[in-house]
């Protein structure tokens, strides 16, 4: 039996489609992001970047995987499920939004070297039920 259980198609971009899934052997929620090409060395490099971030508002790596799908390896990254809306889906207070995010970008600049998040935009930034971002 497969580790996960895909429910349902969450979004695609350029580089591959994510589903929300559920980890049958922890039985909670996960986020599985297919990725359309791998791309061996720099997977490798956000996979290991991925494991050492350590911030309570940026989901954290599960797990990750290589499928076969139609004869070509597909690339997965396995990611915590954030309970929650983005903030294109609702009315949100920008200042609100300013003082939440700066800090998870501060934390991202500190790291070493620096991480600049490529695809910052409404769609991928989430309120949670409890109301942080």
């Amino acid at each position: 039996m497969s580790r996960y259980r895909y429910i349902r198609p969450l979004g695609q971009g350029t580089s591959g489609q994510s589903y929300l899934a559920e980890d049958v052997q922890q039985n909670r929620k996960v986020v599985i992001k297919r990725f359309f090409h791998n791309h061996g060395q720099s997977k490798e490099r956000e996979t290991t970047f991925l494991q050492q971030l350590q911030h309570p508002a940026i989901p954290s790596l599960v797990d990750t995987f290589v499928e076969n799908i139609d004869m070509v390896s597909r690339f997965h990254l396995v990611t915590e499920y954030v309970d929650g809306t983005s903030i294109q889906e609702q009315h949100v207070d920008p200042w609100s939004l300013a003082t939440q995010l700066l800090p998870i970008l501060t934390y991202l600049h500190d790291q070493n070297p620096p991480v600049i998040h490529r695809d910052i935009k409404p769609s991928n930034v989430f309120l949670k039920r409890q109301g942080q971002y």
